[in-house]
């Protein structure tokens, strides 16, 4: 019996970890400025990403999602970087071929690079970091492939607000790859 449950595990664990890349396209700003600082998002997001499904249609999702962004005040402008560390519980309903899934859970955001505005009205293009962190939540569906599957779907992550940047809400459409 035992020489039967060793021979079967890793049959029953062979799709339960899986790695890839997720990209897609912000569909809101990552951060909002305070007049006179103005931001926008560039039109890309990329990273790399891992899922782990366990039993019951349950699983989780991180990765590492990069994005760049401009900000400009007072003719002056400055790009900044930011890097997302999603960690998302989420749940299947299991097909053969398509599997719709919802997501939730936390975010964490590096940004650095950022622009403020003095109370005097000077701009401060010295870049300064910030950590921040959000709550997720989001869905889609994943395609089944052979040797791969096809995620597509969108996310919301509201991110509380700072010292240095307000409270945003982000939404975003991604597309992940794993293997």
């Amino acid at each position: 019996m035992k020489l039967a449950l060793f021979l079967c595990a890793p049959a029953l664990f062979a799709d339960a970890l899986s790695v890839g890349i997720k990209g897609g396209i912000p569909l809101s700003d990552i951060l909002n400025g305070r007049p006179p600082l103005s931001v926008a998002t560039k039109p890309l997001t990329l990273g790399p990403v891992l899922n782990v499904r366990l039993p019951l249609g349950l699983g989780f999702e991180t990765g590492a999602l990069y994005k760049r962004f401009d900000q400009s005040a007072n003719s002056q402008s400055k790009s900044g970087n930011s890097w997302e560390f999603p960690l998302l519980g989420q749940f299947r309903v299991a097909a053969p071929v398509v599997e719709p899934y919802v997501e939730a859970g936390v975010s964490f955001n590096h940004l650095s690079g950022l622009v403020s505005v003095l109370t005097n009205g000077a701009v401060d293009l010295s870049g300064q970091s910030r950590t921040r962190t959000g709550v997720s939540f989001g869905g889609g569906i994943a395609f089944k492939l052979p040797g791969f599957r096809i995620t597509p779907g969108l996310r919301y992550t509201h991110w509380p607000s700072n010292d240095l940047t307000p409270s945003t809400n982000q939404a975003d459409f991604l597309v992940g790859i794993t293997f």
